[in-house]
């Protein structure tokens, strides 16, 4: 379960880094997401994230952060899930209005948390 935390770490780090490079990857993403089939996909994305923290918890260093980033993400999961269409299309139409430094300000968190759950494995 170790290897699945730490290519789950991997995974968050690599996609971040990507939006960090290249802005313009999350509005290609918020245009995908606008797509009910989409989101869903997404919706099982962080839901099968946050269980891989939740039951891998025990075997990093920090067990207790790593697993309440696990209930973060199936609580994110199951919110998106029940959001209905006209508010996520009204949120993603907010982001897209953002500059690109605020875009990177914004994927530089989940890039951190991408790189202490690497580090709470290694």
């Amino acid at each position: 379960m170790t290897f699945l935390v730490l290519l789950a770490g991997i995974f968050i780090l690599g996609t971040c880094l990507a939006f960090f490079v290249s802005p313009s990857l999350v509005e290609e993403l918020i245009v995908w997401l606008g797509e009910q089939r989409n989101l869903y996909l997404v919706v099982a994305l962080r839901f099968i994230l946050g269980l891989i923290f939740v039951i891998g918890a025990p075997q990093t260093d920090f067990p207790l952060v790593i697993r309440g980033l696990g209930c973060l993400l199936i609580l994110a999961a199951v919110l998106l899930a029940v959001l209905p269409a006209e508010r996520i299309k009204a949120i993603t139409a907010y982001c897209l209005d953002r500059p690109v430094w605020i875009v990177r300000l914004w994927v530089s968190g989940p890039m951190a948390l991408g790189m202490f759950v690497i580090y709470s494995v290694l």
